[in-house]
C-alpha cells in the first residue's frame, strides 16, 4: 500500500458486485454479479490522457451529384468539370499524454508526457472521446498500438506490442 495516498476503485472492479451502502453504520456491503469472473481489461500501455482543451479544424465539403452527360446542367469552367465545395469549421479536443508509468510500454518505446496525440491505431483523436481513446488502450494482450503524437510541432509514429505486466 502506498501511505497518503486517497484513491478510488473504479468501475472495471465494482461493476463485478451488486453493491449495498450502510450509511448509518460506514459499511459497504458486495456480492457477487453475474460478471465477477469475466476476465479484467486494463490499460497496460502505461499512458495516462487527459483532454486539454479544444482546437478549429477546417474540413472541406465536396458536393457530389449524378449529372447526366447529355444534360446541359453540367458546369464547365475553362472546358473542365468542376465541382462545388464548402469548408466546414468544427472544434474538435486534443488529448495529451499527462502521464507515463516509469519503465511502461509506452516509456520504453519513447512516448513523453505532454506529447500531443494524433491517432491510435489510424483512429484520428479528434472524433474520438476520452472513453473511447481509453478503450483502444485497453486492447488485447499480444496485440500491437500505433500512437501518433505531435511532439514540438513534429509529427512522431510510435509502435509497440501491449504485453502482460505482472
Amino acid at each position: 500500500m502506498v501511505k497518503n495516498r486517497a484513491g478510488s476503485v473504479g468501475g472495471e472492479l465494482l461493476n463485478r458486485f451488486t453493491v449495498v451502502f450502510d450509511y448509518q453504520k460506514g459499511k459497504l456491503y458486495l456480492k457477487k454479479a453475474p460478471d465477477f469472473k469475466r476476465p479484467f481489461t486494463y490499460n497496460v500501455t502505461g499512458i495516462n490522457i487527459h483532454h486539454m482543451g479544444l482546437q478549429w479544424i477546417s474540413e472541406t465539403e465536396v458536393f457530389r451529384t449524378e449529372l447526366n452527360m447529355s444534360s446541359n446542367d453540367v458546369v464547365y469552367d475553362q472546358g473542365r468539370r468542376t465541382s462545388e465545395f464548402k469548408y466546414n469549421f468544427k472544434l474538435q479536443p486534443i488529448y495529451e499524454i499527462y502521464s507515463i508509468r516509469k519503465n511502461s510500454l509506452a516509456e520504453k518505446a519513447g512516448l513523453l508526457e505532454g506529447d500531443v496525440i494524433i491517432s491510435i491505431n489510424n483512429k484520428t483523436t479528434q472524433r474520438l472521446s476520452l472513453h473511447e481513446i481509453n478503450l483502444l488502450l485497453k486492447s488485447d494482450l499480444g496485440k500491437y498500438i500505433s500512437i501518433k503524437v505531435n511532439r514540438n510541432n513534429q509529427e512522431l509514429k510510435f509502435r509497440f506490442k501491449l504485453e502482460e505486466l505482472l
